[in-house]
This record gives structure tokens, sequence and C-alpha cells, in this order.
């Protein structure tokens, strides 16, 4: 499995090694949202996956910790006396759950001002200017910015990006 939001950046060429050095392993490859392969995981329908880790969690290996940052356009305009339009993934979503806690935390009013199933469909609302969102800094597509501290939005924290296995399938060579 694998993440919605990596499989735009780095799963061409992990996917190319892999095959690479083990072509005669078939596989079957999951994209979803870190949530949904969670419990897939769970429930022995994955072996392994990469995706996002709930803070306070340890399990997994870490692959990289990254900061998470709002985006938006180059020009986004936060009006603080109107609810600030979110562009989300549906629950369970790590990334949603990050921005509405602090959101709550700074008493900042919100609403879904659009709910999409891929990360193509989040960047598209974004970079139209439907709604700001939240992404890994180091996932941050070209259609869309990072917003500053000009914006006063509350800091999001860090993200984990990390490799799950499922412990039912250690015996299984590949």
């Amino acid at each position: 499995g694998m993440s919605d939001d990596l499989a735009l950046t780095r799963l061409p060429a992990i996917l190319r090694d892999f095959r690479a050095e083990h072509p005669l392993v078939d596989f079957d490859l999951t994209i979803d949202q870190s949530g949904s392969l969670h419990r897939r995981l769970e429930n022995d329908r994955l072996d392994l996956f990469v995706g996002k880790r709930p803070r306070g969690e340890h399990a997994g290996k870490l692959v990289k910790r990254d900061k998470l940052v709002w985006v938006g356009t180059a020009g986004t305009r936060i009006d603080p006396t109107r609810p600030l339009p979110l562009a989300v993934y549906p629950n369970p979503s790590l990334t949603r759950t990050a921005m509405q806690n602090a959101l709550d935390r700074t008493d900042t009013g919100y609403r879904s001002a659009c709910i999409c199933r891929g990360v193509n469909g989040l960047i598209a609302a974004v970079a139209a200017g439907i709604g700001v969102s939240a992404m890994a800094a180091s996932l941050v597509p070209v259609q869309v910015t990072a917003l500053g501290p000009r914006h006063r939005l509350p800091e999001l924290g860090h993200i984990d990006l990390v490799l799950l296995t499922n412990p039912r399938t250690e015996d299984r060579p590949a």
C-alpha cells in the first residue's frame, strides 16, 4: 500500500527499483489514504505500506519526519471574520485531523468547502481557490504554495512518513 499523496512523488521510482531487483515477484498495489491503509493492514489485507503515522504512535520504521504546512495559492487571502474554507480528505484523515485540532486550539472557525477522495482533487480544489489545506512540506506540488506567517494560520506540527509491515506476514520471503 502507498499513501495517495506519496504516490505522486516517489512511487514510480520505488516501483521501478523494486521491479529491477525482484523481477519474479508479483504484487498488488493499493493506493489510498493512510487511515484506510492502516485499517487494511490491521485486517490482514496488506503486507506492508508506506504512509502517514498518527501523531503519538511509534509503530513502523520512520522514513521521514516532515513539517506539515498550510497550502493555498499565491493570492490566498484569509478573512478572519468568516470560517476558514478547507479542502479536506474524508475521515479518517490524519491531515484533516491535524488542521481541525490546530484551528480548534486557536478558536478559529472553519468549514469543509471541498471533500476530496484523492490528492489530485485536493490539489485542484486548493489551486482553484476553493479552500486551503495542509500537506507535508516536501510534498507541496507546483500548483499550490505553502502559506506563510502573513496568513496567521496556526502551526500544524509535523507528520511522520513510515513503513509499516504486517506482523502476520513476516514468514513470507517477499
